[in-house]
């Protein structure tokens, strides 16, 4: 462990019920791979050069984590103090009782454990000019303002981030920017914002991808396969995906996230690009990371008519996430009518620009079934993917 003149305390507040995780038991408490979310996130300050961890908690699972870590067998000490009403207010109990000699607060949340250690020491040198520094990714989507469900405008991606922590701060600067907050019944939704509204200057430095917080079942999946990237899962792996519409009346035709003029349009809870839909269930099967209908259900009407290009970009940063990149992907599309030879190509950029990857990785194929079967007789459309994908 190296060392270092700051004498650093981590605070992890884990007071929270997380019922987005519809689990009977506190989500810090969930196994995961062996041990607890809690742990799991703990362990990964055990090659930091920490000088206490301060953990606020329900009072309803004092003694359990007490007595977890109390297991640990941790290079720190770790203090266990009640947790506030909400996580602002747990941070502020663990500040009241920080070490004198504390000089740098680092504040983590207890379900974030896959981040990197290093950041604490990039944060250091950062300090020499900043009241405070904060992990956090550039902006992928497109971000628009809405008010009463009506876009207002568009803002702009370049500069906006998503916040993750650790949120690493001057001691000093962090309880008087808590100090202020209570003192103007103010609450934040992160550390920095505190800061912030005192005119204080705070730097962001650039995260890893795989930060997640674990929030609902579905990061629990993905926190699950990101750590199988280190027990021996092979290097690639390859998934097929196969789809299937009714064409009907009053329905556009969307292929591959092209608008093709035809009198029939494919039926389905989204937009029903059965292309798309094909390639991404060839994504989910080789990651083993279920198919479609798992990750958006056509029973959810948050889907209803949308767009599968987004669905597409979303399984992108599922598969990103757990470790993955594309190698190559082989799509055929079966229809009798109408011949999409002149629309293949734009087929092809619009699916390697979801995807991020070069055109020459994905392969657009188009045949009929010479009038056979319900293709044939122009009832439906089909169409079959295989992935191959690579462990980065």
């Amino acid at each position: 462990m190296k060392t270092s003149k700051h004498k650093l305390s981590v605070i992890i507040p884990a007071a929270g019920a997380g019922k987005r995780m519809e689990r009977e038991i506190p989500k810090i408490l969930i196994p995961l791979n062996g041990k607890t979310i809690l742990e799991h996130t703990i362990r990964g300050f055990f090659n930091v050069n920490v000088h206490e961890m301060i953990v606020p908690v329900s009072k309803e699972i004092h003694a359990e984590v007490e007595e977890l870590c109390n297991k640990l067998d941790a290079p720190f000490s770790i203090r266990i103090v009640t947790g506030g009403a909400q996580r602002q207010d747990s941070i502020w109990n663990a500040l009241k009782v920080l070490d004198k000699g504390t000089t740098i607060v680092a504040v983590h949340d207890a379900a974030r454990p896959f981040f990197d250690p290093g950041i604490i020491d990039k944060a250091y040198s950062l300090l020499e000019k900043y009241d405070g520094v904060i992990a956090a990714v550039p902006a992928t989507y497109t971000m628009k303002q809405v008010k009463n469900n009506t876009v207002e405008h568009t803002l702009s991606r370049e500069l906006l981030w998503q916040i993750n922590t650790p949120q690493i701060f001057h001691k000093e600067v962090l309880v008087s920017a808590y100090e202020k907050a209570y003192k103007d019944g103010f609450y934040g939704t992160d550390d920095a914002m505190l800061l912030e509204r005192m005119g204080k200057r705070v730097s962001v430095i650039n995260d890893i991808p795989h930060n997640i917080k674990i929030t609902t079942p579905a990061d629990l999946y993905s926190a699950e396969w990101i750590i199988s990237k280190d027990k021996g899962v092979a290097m690639q792996r390859i998934g097929q995906g196969y789809d299937v519409h009714r064409l009907v009346e009053g329905r556009k035709l969307i292929l591959g996230g092209v608008d093709i003029p035809h009198e029939k349009g494919l039926e389905g809870h989204s937009d029903a690009d059965v292309l798309v839909h094909a390639i991404m269930d060839a994504i989910l099967g080789a990651a083993a990371l279920g198919d479609i209908g798992k990750h958006f259900p056509d029973t959810d009407d948050r889907y209803k008519n949308i767009d599968s290009m987004f669905l597409l970009y979303g399984i992108r940063k599922l598969m990103e996430v757990n470790g993955y990149s594309i190698q190559n992907i082989d799509a055929t599309l079966i229809l009798q009518t109408p011949k999409v030879a002149p629309y293949i190509e734009e087929m092809r950029k619009n699916i390697a620009g979801k995807l991020g990857v070069k055109l020459e990785q994905v392969s657009v194929k188009a045949t009929t079934e010479e009038g056979l079967g319900f293709t044939g007789r122009e009832e439906g459309a089909a169409a079959m993917a295989i992935a191959m994908l690579n462990r980065k």
